[in-house]
Protein backbone atom coordinates (compact mmCIF):
# COMPACT_ATOMS: atom_id res chain seq x y z
CA UNK A 1 0.00 0.00 0.00
CA UNK A 2 1.23 3.50 -0.86
CA UNK A 3 1.81 6.06 1.87
CA UNK A 4 -0.85 8.81 1.92
CA UNK A 5 1.60 11.43 0.62
CA UNK A 6 3.10 9.26 -2.15
CA UNK A 7 1.58 11.26 -5.01
CA UNK A 8 2.83 14.51 -3.46
CA UNK A 9 6.39 13.16 -3.54
CA UNK A 10 6.45 12.42 -7.29
CA UNK A 11 6.29 15.02 -10.07
CA UNK A 12 5.13 14.02 -13.56
CA UNK A 13 7.09 15.39 -16.50
CA UNK A 14 7.13 14.97 -20.28
CA UNK A 15 10.10 13.41 -22.12
CA UNK A 16 11.09 16.79 -23.60
CA UNK A 17 11.23 18.59 -20.25
CA UNK A 18 14.47 20.61 -20.07
CA UNK A 19 17.15 19.30 -17.70
CA UNK A 20 17.02 22.53 -15.68
CA UNK A 21 13.29 22.06 -15.05
CA UNK A 22 13.85 18.47 -13.93
CA UNK A 23 16.55 19.63 -11.51
CA UNK A 24 14.24 22.35 -10.17
CA UNK A 25 11.43 19.84 -9.65
CA UNK A 26 13.73 17.50 -7.73
CA UNK A 27 14.78 20.32 -5.39
CA UNK A 28 11.21 20.97 -4.27
CA UNK A 29 10.57 20.03 -0.68
CA UNK A 30 9.58 16.38 -0.34
CA UNK A 31 9.92 15.46 -4.03
CA UNK A 32 11.85 12.21 -4.45
CA UNK A 33 11.38 11.46 -8.15
CA UNK A 34 10.10 12.65 -11.51
CA UNK A 35 7.85 10.21 -13.34
CA UNK A 36 8.22 10.58 -17.11
CA UNK A 37 4.97 10.13 -19.04
CA UNK A 38 4.25 10.81 -22.74
CA UNK A 39 2.36 14.03 -21.99
CA UNK A 40 3.61 14.84 -18.48
CA UNK A 41 0.29 13.91 -16.90
CA UNK A 42 -0.12 11.47 -14.01
CA UNK A 43 -2.89 9.46 -15.71
CA UNK A 44 -0.64 8.41 -18.60
CA UNK A 45 1.42 5.24 -18.76
CA UNK A 46 4.92 5.80 -17.32
CA UNK A 47 7.90 5.77 -19.65
CA UNK A 48 10.56 6.07 -16.95
CA UNK A 49 11.61 7.69 -13.73
CA UNK A 50 14.30 10.24 -12.84
CA UNK A 51 15.69 10.45 -9.31
CA UNK A 52 18.28 12.55 -7.50
CA UNK A 53 20.86 9.84 -8.21
CA UNK A 54 20.28 10.14 -11.97
CA UNK A 55 20.92 13.87 -11.82
CA UNK A 56 24.10 13.44 -9.79
CA UNK A 57 25.35 10.84 -12.26
CA UNK A 58 24.80 13.23 -15.19
CA UNK A 59 26.57 16.05 -13.36
CA UNK A 60 29.73 13.96 -13.16
CA UNK A 61 29.93 13.53 -16.94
Amino acid sequence: MLPPDALDRVVCIAPDTPREDVAEALTRSGVIACLVTPDGLPDSAPLGIITHADLLYRMQE
